[in-house]
């Protein structure tokens, strides 16, 4: 995989590729594509991971970044960008975090494709093969950047970049930005609002510390912002760049994704919320994704959960003990369950005489272990046809979903015994049944 390759790619829905073939390859997209593309709208849709108050958020993400993939086919940039990042503020995936990354790079917006893969990073979802990946490119895209961390006092204060929102920071603010000049403003309430210019360089990692001054008394001038560029404790490297900023400053720290300049419009959760909404140019109008038709419009959505796997038809082999008359008799048999509590059963008695028992089993719970009561009416030959009555209790054992150990203690009662058979039976049964 090359990571560092640039363009539009084919398998957008869920980011699954870092890099892209060029962006006139857009045919990749379509045709032998689409069934990639439909799995991973399926997978991205069926991430049970993510947590949403409403189901419909799932189908409808997808149906969003299906447009935004059609939107990036015909090179609508920024349709593309403001559907998917619709698709995350409605289903928040940090696979979606990687399709707005990628598309961030097509459009040459560096700076911005990084704080989307430090997001990403900083989610807990993605597997640790894709997080290697992303470090990988991040700390690529990052030498030529310049990264910014911002330590404000007073805390809580709030700082803009490049015209930006305003965002509220406990202690530290970081962001990456395009090399060269930037204007940062901070303010506070019942503090003098102020602003300092600086300058950074290509893969630069600039510590400023930001005091917003207090409000002059009387007609003396505002004092200047305090900016300090020394850092008082270096951090020590730990792996990536990535791992550096965010091991370091992940407490009260404000990861500054999409919130530099007027490019993004952000939501009401402010730097760390999933919304955001793009502009047309910088400082244009807002462009609006392009949602199409929810396909549960006037439904009535019942989520179903899937219940267990059925238990199958099974080849139950027993042996019988008689406690009482030192006897023992093994059988094999049939059990036909009829849904997952009843259950029939056959079974042909192996000993010195023929015999067999029809009966039916009762489980009470139906999972691993499984507990059942059984009633039967067992049989014999011995010169002529005796027949009981058998009472019985017991637990299956499951193992795996086709074999199951199984022990019960059952009671016999022979109604037309004579002096040659015996009508009581006190019968421990022990065995195994193998099941579909």
């Amino acid at each position: 995989m090359k990571l560092s390759s640039p363009g539009i790619a084919v398998l957008l829905a869920m980011g699954a590729r870092l890099g892209h073939a060029s962006p006139n390859a857009t045919a990749a997209v379509g045709g032998r594509d689409e069934q990639a593309i439909a799995a991973a709208l399926a997978q991205l849709a069926d991430d049970k991971s993510v947590r949403v108050a409403d189901e419909k958020a799932r189908p409808k993400a997808a149906a969003l970044m299906t447009e935004g993939v059609a939107q990036l086919t015909a090179k609508n940039f920024d349709q593309a960008l403001a559907n998917f990042l619709e698709a995350y503020a409605t289903f928040p995936s940090p696979k979606i975090l990687l399709n707005i990354g990628s598309t961030l790079r097509d459009m040459g917006r560096r700076a911005d494709a990084a704080n989307t893969y430090q997001r990403y990073l900083a989610d807990p979802g993605p597997t640790p093969n894709r997080v290697a990946e992303v470090s990988v490119l991040l700390d690529q895209l990052d030498a030529a950047l310049t990264i910014l961390i911002l330590r404000v006092s007073p805390a809580d204060s709030e700082i803009s970049i490049d015209g930006g929102p305003y965002i509220t920071v406990a202690t530290t603010f970081l962001t990456r930005v395009r090399p060269g000049l930037h204007t940062i403003r901070v303010r506070k309430t019942g503090r003098a609002d102020a602003e300092v210019t600086v300058n950074g360089f290509a893969g630069e990692r600039k510590n400023l510390d930001v005091v917003v001054p207090e409000i002059p008394v009387g007609d003396a001038a505002p004092a200047p912002v305090v900016v300090q560029t020394n850092t008082p404790e270096p951090l020590q490297p730990t792996g990536s760049t990535t791992i550096l900023l965010i091991g370091g400053y992940k407490r009260d720290s404000v990861n500054g994704w999409l919130v530099s300049g007027t490019a993004y419009q952000g939501g009401e959760q402010g730097a760390q919320g999933y919304a955001r909404r793009v502009r047309k140019g910088y400082g244009g109008a807002v462009v609006a994704a392009v949602v199409p038709a929810d396909p549960f419009a006037g439904e009535v959505v019942e989520v179903i959960e899937p219940g267990p796997d059925p238990i199958g038809i099974g080849v139950s082999v027993l042996t019988r003990l008689d406690l009482i008359n030192g006897g023992a008799a093994a059988s094999v048999g049939i059990a036909y369950p009829l849904g997952r509590h009843v259950e029939l059963d056959g079974n042909v008695l192996i000993s010195n005489n023929y015999g067999g028992l029809l009966g039916a089993r009762y489980r009470v719970w139906t999972n691993q272990i499984r507990p059942f009561v059984a009633v039967g009416v067992p049989l014999f030959y011995a010169g002529k046809t005796f027949v009981g009555g058998h009472v019985g209790a017991g637990v299956e054992f499951a193992i795996n979903g086709h074999l199951s150990a199984m022990g019960s203690v059952g009671y016999e009662h022979f109604f037309n015994a004579n002096a040659t058979v015996i009508g009581n039976y006190f019968l421990p049964v022990l065995g195994v049944v193998g099941r579909l």
